[in-house]
């Protein structure tokens, strides 16, 4: 194919160079002056002939690597389905939660996308079709990745507490990651490694076919098929960034929760966010003690640390900052500065929070933050009331409709605000009755 396209340039060049020599005779310009007006134009097509073979062969070899990349991937779900998830799936003690049958469901679905795509991608090289087309038509297939890397984390963690409670389940993934030792013999591929290899495919694809548009031209008929298809590409990674971003988020709070004892609050609530953790000396009547806190979108915990467990904290107080708080620095006249230097309180509902750290670097941190999430609370707080109004009026305009339509209506017409319980920082009301629906 190269030669062939050598071929083709070197038979429109003649063609070009005999359009030139016509048009210059006809200027009445002298042999000497042809000769070498023809001489640089040679030069100048033969130095874009040489580029053009190099790029082509270039891009073709990243079409061909982005291929074995996806034959890799695809041979790789295949064996993690075929020697770890189907022996697992047909442990009835194994897989008992709808979670994890429901995590494991994503690795059947990419694996059926992927070997359809790889058919296809490998169909299109053959026939020289535009393998854009091919991942913009699954751009929409790609998104389930959203939803693994949501429930990646929970997810092993589930298989692990499992795996660790069973004697005969650790024995079986041993067996398994052996026997998968000789498929891949140079890599490193356990159970582990498998399940989140999903996890960073779609930033493999990114970087892939940035690579491919990279060596693409402006007059290729595939430059604004990838064109489009680099721009839904970054716009499918930043949202799986945000995802992986508050994967980690509910993780540490899961850790939280099993750190904290003596705590009734459910810290892993949907809407909760940490923020910030550390130490922070707290002053009570008088007296200084260390606490270990917590700061959230929506609270600061103050904790003790446990002597005899180390790791672990025992519940103190929480102060809830959606309500009438405000933060402001301690004066220097107080008498609380004789037992800590660099300190802030925390007014909220007629008490007040003495903190302390241990510089002023800490302490700006600590009450940017603070201040920060308390201006955030106040903006959902007067979100609330504003799709609160809104929400009675929809509902006076039309008295006779059910409480669930109306409401259902009235997201889809505000889009832009979509009131998903606890997307705010705050509970939505549960639309049972009419009366319930009054604010």
């Amino acid at each position: 194919w190269i030669l062939l396209s050598c071929m083709i340039q070197s038979e429109l060049q003649k063609q070009k160079l005999a359009i030139i020599k016509k048009s210059l005779e006809e200027l009445g310009l002298q042999k000497n002056d042809i000769t070498q007006c023809l001489d640089l134009v040679k030069q100048k097509l033969s130095s874009v002939s040489e580029k053009e073979p190099d790029t082509l062969n270039q891009k073709q070899l990243l079409v061909q690597n982005l291929i074995n990349n996806e034959d890799a991937y695809v041979s790789k779900l295949y064996v993690l389905i075929q020697n770890f998830i189907l022996p697992l799936m047909a442990k009835t003690t194994f897989v008992t939660s709808k979670d994890l049958k429901q995590f494991f469901s994503y690795i059947f679905v990419m694996w059926s996308v992927h070997s359809d795509m790889l058919s296809t991608l490998s169909k299109s090289v053959e026939e020289g079709s535009s393998i854009g087309k091919i991942f913009l038509a699954e751009i929409d297939h790609l998104k389930i990745y959203s939803e693994y890397i949501n429930n990646h984390s929970s997810a092993c963690e589930g298989i692990d507490k499992q795996i660790t409670q069973s004697k005969s389940l650790t024995e079986f993934i041993k067996n398994a990651e052996s026997n998968v030792k000789s498929k891949f013999p140079n890599e490193t591929v356990t159970f582990k490694t498998l399940l989140s290899l999903p996890v960073n495919r779609v930033f493999e694809y990114k970087k892939m076919l940035k690579a491919i548009f990279a060596k693409t031209t402006n007059e290729d008929d595939e430059y604004e098929t990838f064109s489009e298809l680099i721009q839904n590409i970054v716009a499918l990674c930043t949202k799986l960034k945000e995802c992986r971003a508050r994967a980690k988020s509910i993780q540490r709070l899961i850790e939280i929760s099993k750190m904290i004892t003596g705590c009734e609050i459910n810290l892993t609530e949907p809407h909760r966010e940490l923020i910030r953790e550390g130490s922070l000396c707290f002053v009570r009547k008088g007296k200084k003690k260390d606490y270990y806190c917590f700061l959230f979108n929506d609270g600061l915990l103050y904790s003790k640390k446990a002597t005899l467990k180390p790791g672990t904290f025992h519940f103190k107080g929480f102060i809830d900052i959606t309500k009438n708080v405000t933060i402001y620095d301690l004066p220097s006249d107080n008498k609380t500065t004789d037992l800590i230097k660099f300190g802030f309180e925390i007014s909220c509902n007629d008490r007040v929070f003495c903190f302390g750290s241990q510089n002023v670097l800490e302490k700006m941190g600590w009450s940017d933050d603070i201040k920060r999430a308390i201006e955030r609370m106040k903006k959902n707080r007067d979100t609330q009331k504003s799709l609160e109004q809104k929400l009675k009026i929809w509902f006076k305009m039309f008295p006779s409709q059910s409480p669930l339509s109306l409401y259902r209506s009235f997201v889809l017409l505000n889009a832009k605000r979509w009131m998903f319980p606890g997307c705010f920082g705050y509970p939505v009301a549960t639309l049972k009755s009419r009366e319930s629906c009054q604010m």
